[in-house]
């Protein structure tokens, strides 16, 4: 127990009264210190301390810390201290600690502060009295002493200390009271402030505690389902729910009702009972036919928009999706039957098979809605007519013009068009119908050049050869670009196991394959590749077609815009020429392929070409006319198609829903906001429904990165991968342009940033180049070149497989700076290297963060490829995408 230093100074660590150290390491200061403490004979050590009652105030600071050029100054007369005074010390300890507590506990509640006040007058006072009778004590004790007269004293010892232990306990209990009292003030306002968090931001505001920057920032991070989930759970879960906690529960149930019970437990229960989600849908009615409620929401947004003097223009489309044929019985009834939403059941009706969805697409709007289905077993294109008939009738009742119809291209289709009053035929093509509801109107007929574009490429591939006037387009071109390039992938040419992606056939039919064909022909002069003018032609004809009737981006460019009155020259000759193109098309038997066996690619892209067109000139071109602009993806199927995804997420994921399954995802995708990038095409717009450790030297000797010739006999059949082949070296440099990028967007230096950059380029950049590529120097080529020789040494060690290390990169990069350290790659930065620090130096950074950059490009490449090889002679993947996808 340490104690005051002091003579006759009584207090100890235990007591209230703060200890100090002395200064030690200060000579002067502690000479001051110890002439003042006057103890002869005794010298100071660590342990030694000083009470506070030695100092005056203005030895302290705000924190009650001595200050540097503190010295003690308040001691008594020498002798022991009476017990009466060491009592009333002890008192007066006692209300100074009363005293501070008030002082603490006063601002608590603003309310009571009246009260509070009166208290802390009465116990100042109390300790004045105190005070006046320590003094007085001390004047007789001192008389006393100084007389050598301790009987003097008007009271005996004894006296004083009951005297004092009775003021203690009134001290004490009337402590116990006022903690008590601020105890509840502390609950009470707890609860008062955690309930409105408005209220907090607005009282630190007006005590210019916080900025309105700052009370803007709270605002923002305490609104939608975080302020709503906050305050349930310190409120009350009976409050009512928001749109944002309704539509994020609802959403978070579709997906997974395990993890919504998960994160209902998780959060106290907050989120509203399962029961209470059912109900929410129970009043949504989405039995098989047409949805009622969504041609209300239709009516609704249609009013809203005449109020603002503005039309709605949308796009009706129809597709089947397959569901497993399933009978179960609920509800008092057998489900799993065909329905048509007539309200009457037979027993002689079979199982259904499939579900016929009708969507609609706002043109000149962001929203989708479907609004209805049908389980069926097969329908003809009669049947089909009469619902879209039914269906044109409905939607003009709710005010919303349809200007398109899409569809893909079965022959019931082409049937159901002839009933409608379109003629498919291209000696006579007639690609719309007049409106049923209103003969003024036309509804142009679309058959999705998604759907199109994959007949092509299906009709390429078998044929082998397709015959034009000019010469001759071959699928052997695309066989041997696929042997050529190892990034090309496999799945491009065996697409009979993938025939529904149609990402497939967009990039075959794409200027990628154009470019690169005509680069193997014309710089690289391979024979393989003799003769395939025709085919770059195609490709790049087909290619463009294909963007102008898919545009999706306002922004876009090229053939990618949308079509506006700017461009519609360019556009109209774009469509203009691929129809011909596919007029002219001969098969390898010379017949003309509209008339044969394989005449939907051609009718469906020219009658969708010649739709397209027509459409823009209604809504764009004439006068008063609602659009701007026409973004031909709005005319897609993607979006029917990407609500079938939706469909398929409902529980995680279901790939063959019963018709009770799919009954009740249609019905909830109705109030739910769900995306997904499933299926057989992505999310391409903002569309929605309406409403680890080896070191890197260990690396480099497992895998002997270095020069061929160096390399033990074993490896002596191996290819030399210190020569690169041409085609090679052309993506090489092609990859180093991305490396630039990246390396600007991460390195601030302008020198470096300049010799990132060269004025000369591969003729390869030069041909692939549309305005946006870099010119990469001849210092980042050698550094992505040198990095992918690393890589086939690794290659060439594991005998192709993939490295099992976690430090590849740092090896590779490694070596590329070892091979870097002999040659000049920036000439530019020869000076700039020696203006910067050792360990800083930006030559180093530069190589370091190329080779590191080349190494995660063909990481993932390598990680992709490995994953096609276990999957690519995948039955049970081959059959599950066929049947998901059946009759789309």
């Amino acid at each position: 127990m340490t104690g005051c230093v002091a003579n006759n100074c009584v207090n100890r660590s235990e007591s209230k009264v703060s200890l100090h150290r002395l200064p030690l390491q200060k000579k002067k200061r502690l000479g001051q210190w110890l002439k003042n403490i006057n103890r002869k004979k005794w010298l100071p050590n660590t342990s030694s301390r000083i009470c506070a009652r030695h100092f005056t105030e203005d030895c302290f600071t705000i924190n009650r810390n001595l200050k540097p050029d503190a010295i003690p100054t308040l001691f008594g007369n020498p002798g022991s201290p009476s017990k009466e005074r060491a009592a009333l010390i002890n008192v007066n300890s006692e209300h100074n600690y009363c005293k501070v507590f008030l002082d603490v506990e006063g601002v608590v509640d603003e309310a009571d502060e009246a009260q509070v006040n009166v208290s802390k007058a009465t116990e100042v006072s109390v300790i004045v009295d105190e005070a006046v009778k320590v003094q007085v004590n001390d004047s007789e004790a001192t008389a006393s002493h100084d007389a050598d007269h301790y009987y003097a004293m008007r009271k005996s010892p004894i006296s004083f200390k009951r005297q004092a232990e009775n003021k203690m306990g009134s001290i004490r209990k009337k402590l116990r009271l006022v903690q008590q009292k601020s105890r509840k003030k502390k609950s009470r306002t707890f609860k008062i402030k955690v309930s409105c968090l408005t209220q907090v931001i607005t009282s630190l505001k007006e005590k210019l505690l916080i900025s309105s920057g700052c009370a803007e920032m709270l605002e923002n991070s305490f609104s939608g389902v975080h302020k709503t989930l906050l305050s349930r759970r310190v409120q009350s879960k009976r409050l009512k729910v928001s749109e944002e906690l309704r539509s994020f529960a609802m959403t978070l149930h579709f997906y997974s009702a395990k993890a919504y019970s998960f994160v209902r437990k998780a959060f106290d229960l907050v989120l509203p009972h399962p029961a209470t989600i059912r109900t929410w849908y129970s009043h949504i009615s989405a039995d098989p036919g047409f949805t009622k409620p969504a041609f209300s929401a239709l009516a609704c947004h249609a009013q809203n928009r005449m109020v603002e003097g503005k039309e709605t223009l949308c796009a009706l489309m129809l597709d089947e999706v397959a569901i497993r044929k399933h009978v179960e019985h609920a509800a008092g009834r057998f489900h799993g039957y065909v329905d048509l939403g007539c309200g009457t059941v037979d027993d002689s009706l079979p199982p259904a098979k499939g579900a016929l969805v009708l969507m609609v697409v706002a043109i000149n709007d962001s929203w989708k809605i479907p609004v209805a289905y049908f389980l069926i077993d097969g329908m003809t294109g009669e049947e089909r007519a009469n619902i879209i008939s039914e269906c044109l009738h409905r939607l003009h009742a709710t005010g919303v013009r349809t200007v398109s119809l899409t569809c893909d291209g079965p022959s019931c289709h082409f049937s159901m068009l002839r009933a409608l009053g379109a003629t498919l035929d291209v000696n006579n093509m007639r690609s719309s119908f007049a409106h049923p509801a209103d003969p003024s109107q036309m509804v142009h007929v679309l058959l999705d050049v998604n759907h199109m574009l994959k007949l092509l490429r299906n009709t390429l591939a078998d044929e082998g050869l397709l015959q034009t006037p000019n010469g001759e387009i071959r699928w052997k071109y695309i066989e041997e670009l696929n042997k050529l390039q190892e990034m090309f992938k496999m799945a491009h040419v065996r697409w009979e196991k993938q025939k529904m992606k149609v990402k497939l056939a967009a990039q075959v039919f794409s200027s990628s394959v154009a470019d690169a064909l005509e680069y193997c022909n014309t710089q690289l002069h391979l024979p393989q590749f003799s003769g395939c003018e025709e085919t770059v032609k195609f490709l790049r004809t087909i290619y463009a077609a294909f963007d102008v009737l898919n545009s999706r981006n306002p922004l876009g460019k090229g053939s990618k815009a949308p079509m506006r009155i700017s461009n519609k020259d360019r556009v109209q000759e774009i469509l203009l020429k691929a129809q011909r193109s596919l007029l002219e098309l001969k098969d390898s038997k010379g017949r003309l392929v509209h008339l044969g066996p394989r005449k939907t690619c051609v009718v469906g892209f020219i009658a969708s070409c010649a739709s397209a067109w027509n459409i823009f000139l209604e809504v764009v071109i004439q006068p008063n006319a609602p659009c701007s602009y026409l973004l031909t993806y709005r005319l897609s199927q993607d979006h029917l198609e990407l609500f079938f995804s939706c469909l398929r997420a409902c529980g995680g994921f279901n790939n063959n829903p019963t018709s009770r399954q799919f009954t009740a995802a249609y019905k909830r995708l109705l109030l739910s906001q769900v995306k997904t990038r499933t299926g057989n095409c992505i999310l391409r717009d903002n569309t929605t429904i309406m409403d680890v450790t080896l070191s890197a030297a260990n690396t480099l000797r497992r895998f002997d990165l270095k020069p061929v010739e160096q390399c033990d006999l074993e490896y002596q059949h191996c290819p030399n991968v210190d020569s690169m082949s041409d085609y090679k070296d052309a993506a090489i440099n092609y990859i180093a342009d991305f490396v630039v990028q990246k390396l600007k967007e991460k390195h601030t230096c302008m020198p470096c940033a300049d010799a990132l950059t060269s004025a000369t380029v591969h003729p390869f950049i030069l041909l692939k180049n549309r305005g946006g590529l870099s010119k990469p120097s001849a210092g980042v080529v050698a550094v992505c070149r040198e990095s992918e020789r690393c890589f086939q040494g690794i290659l060439r060690t594991t005998s192709g497989k993939l490295p099992q290390c976690n430090v590849i990169t740092s090896a590779i990069v490694t070596q590329v700076l070892e091979y870097s350290a002999g040659k000049t790659l920036f000439p530019q930065l020869h000076n700039h290297m020696f203006e910067t620090t050792v360990d800083d130096n930006h030559v180093h950074i530069l190589v370091k963060m190329a080779s590191s950059l080349y190494c995660k490009l063909r990481m993932n490449h390598l990680a992709k490829r490995a994953t096609e090889s276990l999957n690519k002679d995948s039955v049970g993947h081959k059959f599950k995408k066929l049947i998901r996808f059946n009759h789309q």
